[in-house]
């Protein structure tokens, strides 16, 4: 009797130990940010804006470029009747060219990097401002990017919600949980 009061007593602490646990545990979902940044009017206008940034940039490249190989095959053909100082003066001019190329291609980069992160970072601060204001109204602990996850259900995925609370309907579901297994 003894040994039934003792395992009864056991079962019905661990019962209220779990349901104190289950109480307290952690409420953690996660977000597609890309799927939310797609579907967002001023992420598609940002793109439209860096990709047409991006074309001038390539314009101006293909122009430089164009310009250094004209000056080469002037040079290559008249090599050999120019005197050597005349040469000279030419070779440094294409040296100089070829490294403003250069240089133009590193700025490029530079600056195509600084748009997008201009254009932006605007959109994933009001994504982020989003998950917050409804993680406080949910009263969520967690939320985790989906990229990251190695597993996850569709019952976690807040992705469509924050939309709605942005403003934007959902053009599409996000993708299942059983698509979701890596």
């Amino acid at each position: 009797m003894k040994k039934f009061t003792y395992v009864l007593l056991l079962v019905i602490f661990a019962g209220v130990a779990s349901s104190a646990w289950a109480q307290n545990s952690p409420k953690v979902r996660f977000i597609d940010v890309q799927y939310v940044a797609g579907q967002l009017p001023a992420f598609k206008k940002a793109q439209d804006d860096l990709k047409n940034f991006n074309k001038l940039l390539t314009d101006e490249l293909k122009k430089k470029q164009t310009e250094l190989q004209k000056k080469f095959q002037a040079y290559d053909s008249d090599a050999r009747s120019l005197s050597y100082l005349v040469r000279a003066s030419r070779e440094q001019e294409l040296g100089r060219l070829r490294e403003e190329l250069v240089k133009f291609q590193q700025t490029s980069q530079q600056q195509s990097t600084q748009k997008e992160q201009q254009l932006l970072a605007p959109i994933f601060k009001s994504i982020t401002t989003s998950v917050e204001a409804y993680s406080k109204e949910k009263q969520i602990d967690f939320v985790l990017q989906k990229d990251r996850l190695v597993y996850d259900t569709e019952a976690m995925n807040i992705s469509d919600d924050i939309l709605r609370k942005m403003g934007v309907t959902p053009k599409k579901t996000t993708p299942k949980a059983a698509d979701n297994k890596k």
